[in-house]
């Protein structure tokens, strides 16, 4: 495993673009509330932009990193810090193994997007 969820609240949740073409059945396509952001989390990391992320809203998880990895974050901003050390949005950051990444504080928006090239869902 590379990534725990240290603490979380409703409302994280792991998100991909949905499924479309059922909406005749009832059933809502879903998917990430901000398909742009995702793509962009996806695109600072060289993944598909079809890849899953973890979406959240503030108060935002503490999440838990095993093993080093690339991340990004995207959407909300919500004060990241790693080691007390803020890290920015819309940028791919080096997490090195054994870390903790909290967020500080809502400063805009409501939904944040974390990419990471080892979160490989359904791989």
């Amino acid at each position: 495993m590379s990534i725990s969820i240290i603490k979380s609240k409703p409302g994280c949740t792991i998100q991909d673009e949905g499924r479309f073409g059922f909406q005749a059945l009832g059933i809502n396509p879903t998917g990430v509330m901000d398909l742009h952001a995702m793509h962009i989390a996806n695109a600072l990391l060289g993944n598909v932009l079809s890849e899953a992320v973890i979406e959240f809203i503030f108060p935002a998880p503490v999440f838990y990193f095993h093993r080093n990895t690339f991340i990004s974050l995207s959407g909300a901003d919500f004060g990241a810090t790693i080691n007390d050390k803020a890290i920015p949005i819309n940028r791919p950051v080096f997490i090195p193994a054994e870390t903790t990444l909290h967020f500080t504080k809502k400063i805009h928006g409501n939904f944040g997007y974390l990419a990471t090239s080892c979160l490989m869902i359904g791989h």
